[in-house]
């Protein structure tokens, strides 16, 4: 070929279009990926750390709350056997003062002596009760508690 039939052919050569923009954005992008790449293991080192450490105080706080409730359980068992010797003991304490032995020489002691007779007395029931109109109708649909008494009797 000529150089005429080069010069149809080929035209100016075009570079691409860079401006100091797209370089200052380009330069700007890669260091930003080089430093989030540079710390994304430290952060995911740190947060494994984390992780862990919450598990570790969570045991051990699991921990530490049992150990308090077993305390807690070993001085209400201690309280329990303390309070079951005290009522035996009153039981005993109560038994021997209502002891008919002892209450016969109490009432020796104040000259009380036994009845030579014995009197039955009974008692009369009390007449039931006759409504009145006005204590009916008050009682009818105002309150729920008057009305369950008396129903109740």
């Amino acid at each position: 070929m000529s150089a005429s039939a080069l010069q149809q052919h080929v035209g100016p050569v075009r570079r691409p279009r860079t401006t100091a923009r797209t370089a200052r954005n380009a330069a700007h992008s890669r260091r930003q990926r080089t430093a989030s790449l540079r710390y994304r293991s430290s952060v995911r080192i740190v947060g494994a750390l984390g992780a862990v450490t919450l598990l570790v105080v969570g045991y051990l706080w699991l921990m530490a709350n049992v150990t308090k409730l077993n305390y807690e359980y070993a001085k209400a068992t201690h309280e329990r056997v303390r309070l079951l010797d005290q009522a035996a003991r009153l039981d005993d304490q109560i038994a021997q003062l209502e002891s008919r032995e002892r209450l016969a020489a109490i009432a020796a002691k104040l000259g009380m002596v036994d009845p030579s007779r014995f009197d039955v007395a009974s008692l009369t029931p009390l007449p039931p009760q006759t409504e009145t109109a006005s204590s009916q109708r008050a009682v009818r649909g105002v309150a729920l508690l008057p009305a369950i008494t008396d129903w109740l009797r």
